[in-house]
């Protein structure tokens, strides 16, 4: 069983030697020292940048740099426990499952059950690649970029029959059923908080569409038993997430903090990052571009039998859900500023794109 690094200091150089080997790119020779900077806070994770230095005669395969992640204990407020054992498990199953796997190269992920936590230790490509400065949002190249890279995932897991077996759950029942039940306790929490800064008409939008979850989510799930058109999503998709290349048109767009990936619809990816993230300005100038670049881009990796107006219903039912991940992100006790915003956004889309049509239907 692999052990759990638990703070940078463990990370020596007889313990990376062995995971290096084991990895299959430090054939020959040693770590003989470890460089750590000062460890630095992302998100909820603790990041320290460890700098190797090998042996004479070492493997030109062996990493110079790594990254160390290490996770904060999960907050006893978490509404989703086990999203750190999510991320290990996607680097130890999924990410090994891909020949292609958009994501930074991990060489080793740990999970202990005991104390629920856990470690990853990554290649660090800072030098190569880096992240929009927040709150920017990506410039277009980069969105193109990362649209593809986006269908590239979810047309390699377009009703795979791993889905559901040893990648990923299908909501059953009780699943659907208790969502439902903390959604409605969540919201009328979120509405109460709000108080009158919350407008009549957008309190009885959002009494409407909580009233239709139920079937919605019911609809949802029927396409799970039946392979229909479902993929495995990041499930956190914006900005801050990304690892863009340096030099313009060289080198793969990366996706980071896999905490949420999830068996799901494909356009719940999309949405979460026009729909939710971006103002409306932003998203009326590219959203319809970037969903037919996205559908082009299904079909060139294979997808068949989703045609356009699959794609486009299945991304205006992804806005409606977005309307509750502000909810969602004040129950977990984020500070307004990290909510408020995307309140606005996913209602001013829900309204753009007619989604309440989809209600009545």
């Amino acid at each position: 069983m692999k052990a759990l690094i638990a703070d940078a200091d463990e990370a020596t150089p007889e313990r990376l030697t062995g995971i290096l080997r084991r990895e299959g790119c430090l054939s020959h020779g040693e770590v003989v020292t470890v460089r750590k900077e000062s460890p630095y806070f992302s998100g909820m994770s603790k990041l320290s940048r460890l700098t190797l230095g090998y042996s004479p005669g070492a493997s030109a395969s062996a990493p110079p740099e790594l990254l160390l992640k290490i996770p904060l204990s999960e907050p006893d407020w978490m509404v989703t426990p086990g999203l750190r054992r999510k991320e290990v498990d996607f680097y130890r199953a999924v990410a090994n499952a891909m020949s292609h796997v958009p994501a930074v190269r991990c060489y080793d992920a740990v999970y202990c059950p005991r104390s629920a936590r856990s470690h990853l230790l990554l290649d660090d490509i800072s030098a190569t690649h880096s992240r929009p400065e927040f709150p920017l949002p990506p410039l277009n190249r980069h969105c193109d970029q990362l649209i593809d890279r986006v269908a590239h995932l979810h047309a390699f897991w377009w009703n795979h029959p791993r889905l559901g077996d040893d990648i990923g759950a299908f909501p059953g029942d009780e699943f659907v059923r208790s969502h439902y039940e903390k959604l409605e306790e969540a919201w009328c929490g979120f509405a109460a908080f709000l108080g009158d800064r919350l407008p009549p008409e957008r309190r009885r939008l959002y009494e409407g569409v909580l009233s239709s979850w139920p079937t919605l989510w019911q609809q949802r799930r029927g396409r799970f038993s039946s392979a229909g058109n479902i993929t495995l999503i990041h499930g956190d998709l914006h900005c801050l997430n990304v690892l863009f290349p340096r030099a313009p048109q060289k080198g793969e767009v990366y996706l980071i903090d896999w905490e949420n990936w999830r068996v799901s619809v494909g356009t719940d990816d999309l949405a979460y990052m026009i729909a939710l993230q971006w103002p409306p300005e932003r998203r009326h100038r590219m959203e319809m571009n970037l969903l037919r670049r996205y559908h082009t881009a299904l079909q060139e990796y294979g997808v068949a039998g989703y045609d356009w107006e699959d794609c486009w219903c299945d991304y205006r039912l992804s806005v409606i859900r977005q309307l509750f991940i502000p909810v969602l992100f004040w129950l977990h006790r984020l500070p307004p500023d990290a909510w408020w915003p995307h309140l606005e956004n996913a209602v001013l889309a829900y309204q753009d794109l007619s989604c309440a049509e989809l209600l009545e239907s």
